[in-house]
């Protein structure tokens, strides 16, 4: 049950930041689902199998494959997708506590929280840097679909514009 409080509440911070983006009306629940899914992962690999870096890991990378999925059959941007959804993942409150160990004098602490703040920012980066490129899951016969479909619908209103000339 908490799992699913998570998504949810996953599913909702992402559709907001993608608000907040000016993401088209039709795509925020693709960006919310991206980012629930993404972040389901990550908190179960987390929370029952102590997989912290192994989560985000499979979690960021699922991200970037829903994403590049959504932007193929959606003919959208990637990016559209990936920064708001990847936002749960994004360790804001690790920061802010090492900020703030810096500023009372707290060093050792502030330099494991960083560290870890680090870590996390790293692993996340390095499976967009890895999944992103088009060089893997490239979805082409899906984006051939999609450019076949396009083209016919746009003979069909050229017909239709001759038509009534």
């Amino acid at each position: 049950m908490l799992i699913l409080i998570e998504a949810v509440c996953s599913f909702f911070a992402c559709l907001f930041f993608a608000i907040i983006y000016n993401t088209p009306k039709k795509e925020l629940v693709y960006v919310g689902l991206a980012g629930a899914v993404g972040y389901a992962i990550f908190f179960t690999l987390d929370r029952y199998a102590h997989l912290n870096a192994a989560g985000l890991f499979l979690a960021s990378s699922t991200i970037c494959i829903m994403a590049k999925y959504f932007s193929v059959s959606h003919t959208m941007p990637k990016l559209l997708y990936v920064l708001p959804a990847i936002y749960p993942l994004v360790p804001g409150a690790g920061i802010y506590y090492a900020m703030h160990d810096i500023m009372i004098g707290d060093f050792a602490s502030a330099i494991n929280e960083g560290m870890l703040a680090l870590k996390t920012v790293g692993i996340v980066v390095l499976a967009m840097i890895l999944i992103l490129p088009d060089q893997f899951f490239k979805f082409t016969k899906l984006a051939q679909k999609r450019a076949a479909v396009l083209e016919e619908e746009e003979n069909a209103a050229n017909a239709a514009a001759d038509a009534q000339k």
